[in-house]
């Protein structure tokens, strides 16, 4: 009888263990590191919500080719429609910072070997409106494939965006964030290894919860 007694509560332990909540710590105002990552398991949330959450934003981004995606957000979470990668990357880039124009090309990459399962969006800010011909040779150069936004609405998009992620509106560019079906993964400012970035892309990836 002790024998099964002992049973029953190591599995209800397990179950309480498992079933058990587990949050990620966003970055806090006063955090100054510039890259954030958060190891710990996040599950999928039921996105659509976002679109009937009185409290998401909801901006429009669109290209030189008038191409656009709807996206709505709320702090951590965010919904862009019409994609169906499980994975998102936004990179907020500016076409006269060295440090941007240094990372874009191995964006690039990351965008092609991750295609499938990867969306990347080029967001300009403090650069947006330019005209098709500039855009299309800076493309051209940086063999960009993935969707840039110059909508007039960036630099708003930006700074409502991280808001919610309390990241400072004088961020460092460029600055990118990764999330992970439609929870934030982790953040990094400034020019920093593309091996970071693709070494957490891939670490999302293989956790499965």
């Amino acid at each position: 009888m002790k024998k099964i007694t002992a049973l029953l509560f190591i599995t209800v332990l397990i179950c309480f263990t498992g079933c058990e909540d587990k949050k990620c710590d966003l970055p806090s105002e006063n955090n100054t590191t510039d890259t954030i990552n958060n190891t710990c398991a996040i599950v999928d949330i039921n996105r659509s919500t976002l679109k009937t959450n009185k409290d998401a934003k909801k901006f429009k981004l669109n290209d030189i080719d008038n191409k656009n995606y709807t996206i709505y957000f709320d702090k951590k979470n965010i919904l862009i429609e019409d994609i169906s990668q499980d994975f998102v990357l936004l990179n907020f880039f500016a076409t006269w910072c060295p440090p941007c124009t240094g990372q874009v090309p191995y964006i690039a990459d990351l965008e092609k070997k991750y295609k499938d399962k990867l969306f990347v969006a080029g967001i300009l800010v403090n650069d947006a409106n330019k005209e098709y011909h500039e855009l299309e040779a800076f493309s051209a150069k940086y063999h960009i494939d993935y969707f840039i936004s110059n909508a007039k609405q960036n630099d708003t998009f930006a700074v409502e965006l991280l808001k919610g992620l309390s990241i400072k509106e004088n961020f460092q560019l460029p600055l990118t964030i990764l999330y992970k079906n439609g929870k934030y993964y982790a953040h990094y400012e400034g020019g920093v290894p593309i091996e970071m970035i693709e070494y957490d892309i891939t670490k999302a990836m293989e956790n499965k919860e």
